[in-house]
């Protein structure tokens, strides 16, 4: 990169993530501003977050991320705004290609980035979770909206355009899960209500062939389309955790169907308010950088 920050605005929300925290803060070090939301830690997440911080804030834990993004993107100094998980971690090969990007493609609103999901540390390579995917993360708040909702977070303003970022081993490092029982409590109990109400806002419509026919293929889709099969026993493993979710996402649509309207945008109301916390010294990520 020409300089060794670049004009974006992370915005990292968290929650009881300090065993993740350090490696995605670390790799953020293109980044001319990072943001930081604390949803009521109870663990060192804050502390550490406070090193590399240029701003943060504190608010109340929110059923979604989706609101409280939208409300920290407001207070961002730049108009490039990346959305990063704490489970997310950008390789240099990466951030390069995420800068190349932004300034070869003056037209971009919107930047889509390739990713690979780990589980245990160890790269995925079978189930719908190993293969490549590209998402939105990455948005020009002139250029595009910045949505409060599940599952979408931005669309593209007319005359500007999706830019993909292709594929060469370059993708982010998703960092999905590193237990079994960390995959149950988020595929069966928390991911299903989400999903079903994301569905039915869609517009989507459950029906009793769906909810038999589709786990069904998409156990198929794990197993033999996306070589699960081939990684033995997880791969049947993960097939099954996602065949479970399937059907109660579905399932699931009985029960809001009859609350949730097409299109809802699920904010819960008004976007959360965010309490600045003060820092009293200068961040990990400043001191580390050079000035544009």
């Amino acid at each position: 990169m020409k300089s060794n920050r670049y004009p974006i605005t992370a915005i990292i929300i968290f929650r009881n993530e300090q065993h993740l925290l350090t490696d995605c803060l670390e790799a953020l070090h293109f980044c001319d501003e990072i943001i930081t939301v604390d949803m009521s830690s109870t663990d060192r997440s804050a502390t550490i977050a406070r090193r590399y911080s240029d701003k943060m804030f504190e608010v109340e834990p929110y059923p979604i991320a989706e609101p409280t993004r939208v409300a920290a993107a407001e207070l961002a100094k730049n108009d490039w705004i990346f959305y990063v998980d704490p489970d997310e971690i950008i390789p240099p090969e990466l951030a390069q290609d995420i800068v190349n990007t932004i300034e070869q493609t003056p037209n971009a609103g919107i930047i889509q980035i390739p990713l690979r999901f780990y589980f245990k540390r160890q790269l995925l390579t079978g189930t719908v979770w190993g293969t490549s995917t590209h998402v939105s993360k990455i948005a020009n708040r002139k250029r595009a909206d910045i949505l409060p909702l599940c599952n979408r977070l931005m669309d593209i303003k007319p005359d500007y355009e999706t830019v993909r970022i292709p594929h060469n081993n370059n993708h982010m490092l998703h960092m999905w899960s590193d237990s079994y029982r960390d995959l149950f409590h988020k595929h069966f109990i928390r991911y299903p209500h989400l999903e079903a109400k994301a569905k039915v806002a869609r517009g989507e419509k459950f029906t009793l062939s769906r909810g038999l026919l589709e786990p069904l293929h998409e156990l198929k889709i794990c197993l033999k389309d996306f070589d699960g099969w081939r990684m033995g026993p997880r791969g049947f493993a993960l097939s099954f955790i996602f065949f479970i979710y399937t059907i109660a996402s579905i399932w699931l649509m009985l029960r809001y169907q009859k609350d949730t309207k097409p299109n809802d945008t699920q904010t819960h109301g008004q976007l959360p308010t965010l309490r600045e916390i003060k820092l009293n010294h200068q961040s990990t990520n400043t001191h580390e950088r050079t000035a544009a």
